[in-house]
């Protein structure tokens, strides 16, 4: 594999690969390969999400073109074979291909430099980084590659004249590609689009990969995911203004940020943390919203009118998070806690030192207020309220409670009330 974590810029091995490829234009290299059963069995699985099926047939006919003059290079039968497969499921993926396989190994043997140079010619660096990954594939398909094959590949690439990084982030794709490994694939995610070699993954994402807030707005998908990504100071971030219907973040952080809204949007965020955010009304406004595994550190809500709770949820489920340093100044009566949920699930949390404040002398302070839904599993510790206060208020619709634990919490009324004058001491353990 050291050819792959050092690949050179060479255009000249290109053109002495082409001159082989000239002498070996009067050989029959396709005798006794069978293209029916290659085809058939390229046709029941295709590399569906492979850059052609997005482009139109006269490009991806020159494109396959150059692939298969690669193959022709190649000396062994049987390493011909295995990269003539590889190309049909490529072909198999395109919509309405006008070439069979057959021919289009015909056509590879009579690649001239006028070919390479139309293909040159054409800018779209995202489908000439796909050319030189499958260029470099199949040159490592069988093991070890054949010389002749890795200077056209590598010739290829120093034709394109691409940056040295891209090159770099090339040839790691490409190994992790051979070693199915998908982070070291996803690493590489900076430096060009890794949804062309989803096709490849063991494991691929399910959505579109992108990266800035503004301009994932106008991505046309049905799914957007945003990996490892970081946030700052952002002062709102309304989900509805996007096209994609459903939004997942994976480990990505949100420092500072003022407002985050959704209400028609499928919206998860898993692994990601949101902290240091001093807000004057509600932080998160969200509807149809999984959030799971994340931690919510160092907030703090100030005395305002407008605020109501620092997290609004409605239709969500919220499981094994961390909610840690939260400080929430209450006004008005039933008002000013760290969370309203309507139909919401609450699971495996833990609220660790959340301090709720209040002006007034008005009664009926809690933690979260529910509407329905549940919560269950969650742990309380060093948590502090007003008097005559709860952990969990529910008026309306009732809410269901299981195995909730506390401990170290200052100045708590009763766990829960759920109106009309009933107060439940026992609903959770508390630990002393």
């Amino acid at each position: 594999m050291a050819d792959l974590r050092e690949l050179t810029t060479d255009a000249k091995r290109l053109y002495e690969a082409m001159d082989t490829l000239l002498a070996k234009q009067d050989e029959a290299h396709t005798e006794n390969i069978n293209f029916g059963e290659i085809w058939f069995s390229a046709k029941a699985r295709p590399f569906k999400q492979h850059i052609l099926t997005t482009k139109d047939s006269l490009i991806g006919r020159k494109y396959l073109t150059i692939l298969a003059s690669m193959i022709s290079l190649s000396a062994g039968k049987e390493r011909r074979t295995t990269q003539i497969r590889f190309m049909a499921r490529i072909l198999a993926a395109c919509k309405n291909p006008d070439v069979d396989i057959e021919n289009l190994v015909t056509d590879g043997m009579l690649l001239t430099e006028k070919s390479i140079d139309e293909f040159q010619e054409i800018k779209d660096e995202d489908l000439q980084i796909a050319l030189l990954i499958d260029l470099l594939l199949m040159c490592y398909l069988n093991g070890q590659p054949e010389e002749k094959q890795l200077d056209f590949a590598i010739g290829f690439m120093a034709m394109l004249g691409l940056k040295q990084d891209t090159a770099k982030a090339i040839g790691c794709i490409v190994k992790g590609l051979l070693e199915q490994n998908d982070g070291v694939v996803m690493g590489q995610r900076q430096y060009m689009k890794i949804e062309h070699v989803y096709c490849y993954m063991k494991n691929p994402p399910d959505g579109v990969l992108v990266h800035d807030l503004e301009q994932a707005k106008h991505v046309a998908a049905d799914k957007i995911i945003f990996i490892s990504e970081v946030y700052q100071s952002v002062s709102s971030i309304n989900f509805n203004d996007y096209e994609a219907k459903v939004l997942e973040f994976k480990g990505c952080s949100f420092v500072g940020v003022q407002e985050i809204y959704n209400t028609k949007k499928q919206l998860i965020f898993d692994g990601c943390t949101f902290e240091k955010s001093e807000v004057e009304s509600t932080l998160m406004k969200l509807r149809n919203a999984r959030i799971k595994n994340c931690k919510f550190l160092n907030l703090t809500a100030r005395k305002q009118k407008d605020l109501e709770y620092l997290l609004v949820l409605e239709d969500s489920i919220v499981e094994k998070c961390i909610f840690k340093n939260i400080n929430i100044y209450a006004d008005y009566k039933y008002l000013g806690g760290l969370s309203v949920s309507k139909n919401t699930i609450i699971s495996g949390c833990d609220f660790d030192t959340i301090l709720v404040r209040r002006d007034f002398n008005y009664s009926n302070r809690c933690m979260i207020r529910m509407h329905g839904g549940s919560i269950f599993k969650c742990k309380m510790s060093n948590c502090k309220f007003p008097s005559s206060s709860y952990f969990f208020l529910s008026l309306e619709s009732k809410a269901a409670y299981s195995d909730n634990i506390a401990s170290d919490c200052e100045d708590l009324l009763y766990p829960y009330y759920i109106g009309d004058g009933t107060y439940l001491n026992d609903f959770f353990k508390e630990e002393k």
